[in-house]
């Protein structure tokens, strides 16, 4: 798993961005990649699909409601960034942290991860469904009423966060350890396959079983 300390180590010659909607304005009409740069307080709301976002540092940024579909992001640390409504539907993510950020309703519908973090973060009501996560991991987040369905997931860690009410509904869960996690309201098939092979606490186990219709004494 990346973390914070590795991948900043990694960064070389960053370049500080100084208007970043005059440099999208220019990625999107040329379609070159924007790589290297170091992006402080901006604000963009609009459509930025099919970028290609390298070795980049985003701190402090709002992107509320952009429209980010099947663009890509490789190497790139975000940190206290607000994604909130935004459309990430097909993105792909390769060694990316996000640290601290927003993304309130956030689309990340089929999106392709591998060697992700997110920590610290809001996800409430986000969507992740149908996607592939490939050793990512989710620390101290709130996902509540969000949408992990139909994800094939492989290395995938989830460590105190908030599932109340979310959905996990087609997505098996073998292997993953969530007893540090809250399940509360989680949706689950009515067969509860999901859960074969998850490690589970005994907390959670009953509310497995009232799921069911068990009554725990």
């Amino acid at each position: 798993m990346i973390s914070g300390k590795d991948n900043k180590s990694a960064k070389k010659n960053y370049y500080t961005e100084k208007d970043f909607v005059c440099s999208m304005e220019r990625v999107i009409e040329t379609e070159e990649p924007y790589s290297e740069m170091s992006v402080s307080g901006a604000v963009y709301s609009g459509k930025l699909m099919a970028v290609s976002f390298t070795d980049c540092e985003f701190n402090s940024c709002r992107f509320e409601g952009t429209d980010f579909s099947r663009s890509g992001f490789s190497n790139c640390i975000f940190s206290s960034c607000d994604f909130s409504n935004c459309d990430l539907t097909d993105t792909f993510y390769n060694n990316c942290i996000f640290y601290n950020c927003k993304a309130l309703g956030a689309k990340f519908f089929s999106s392709v991860m591998h060697t992700v973090r997110f920590s610290e973060s809001n996800l409430s009501f986000c969507i992740f469904t149908e996607s592939k996560l490939d050793a990512v991991e989710f620390r101290g987040c709130n996902i509540t009423e969000g949408s992990l369905s139909e994800c094939k997931l492989k290395k995938t860690a989830f460590k105190n966060c908030n599932f109340n009410g979310c959905s996990f509904f087609g997505t098996k869960l073998e292997g993953i350890d969530m007893r540090e996690n809250s399940m509360a309201g989680i949706i689950f098939s009515d067969s509860l396959f999901e859960l074969r092979g998850a490690v589970i606490s005994g907390e959670q186990a009953e509310i497995v079983a009232r799921m069911m219709g068990i009554k725990v004494k």
